[in-house]
């Protein structure tokens, strides 16, 4: 562990997934919440094995998780929260968590699958009426014929 960087973001992630403060983590650890502040926020801050180890312990995660670069966070600019004044850190902190560990999820699958092409058709209905007309004209994109029911939605 000692060659690779250490990912304060990381950290970030872990601690707020679990809605954990400095200090709640700083107690679990046996360090101070100045301490995993710091670990937190400052690359040049490497934390020991021993800390690493412990982290990952009581974030279930193994030890490389700390040491893989994270793609992006998602920011609160890009989520609405419906009572931002009222919503409190903690929480907003949390949820920007979960949308940036869905964001890596989403990463990962897309290098690991090879998803098909999305092939919408762009028909337009005229009125609620023309739904049978756009509904036929998919089934003649996707050629699955018109005239027996579909078999198989995938």
């Amino acid at each position: 562990m000692r060659d690779k960087i250490f990912y304060g973001q990381r950290l970030w992630l872990a601690r707020n997934i679990r809605g954990y403060s400095f200090e709640d983590v700083g107690e679990l650890v046996a360090a101070s919440r100045q301490y995993i502040q710091q670990i937190e926020s400052k690359e040049e801050k490497q934390p020991s094995e021993e800390m690493v180890l412990a982290l990952a312990d009581i974030f279930e995660v193994t030890p490389d998780f700390f040491f893989k670069p994270m793609s992006k966070a998602i920011s609160s600019d890009q989520c609405h929260f419906r009572k931002l004044q009222a919503t409190p850190v903690s929480m907003k902190n949390q949820a920007l968590a979960h949308g940036t560990l869905f964001e890596e999820l989403v990463n990962e699958l897309e290098h690991m699958l090879e998803l098909p092409e999305v092939n919408f058709p762009q028909i337009q209905p005229k009125d609620l009426s023309d739904i049978d007309r756009v509904a036929e004209q998919c089934r003649i994109h996707w050629q699955l014929g018109t005239t027996a029911p579909v078999t198989n939605m995938i």
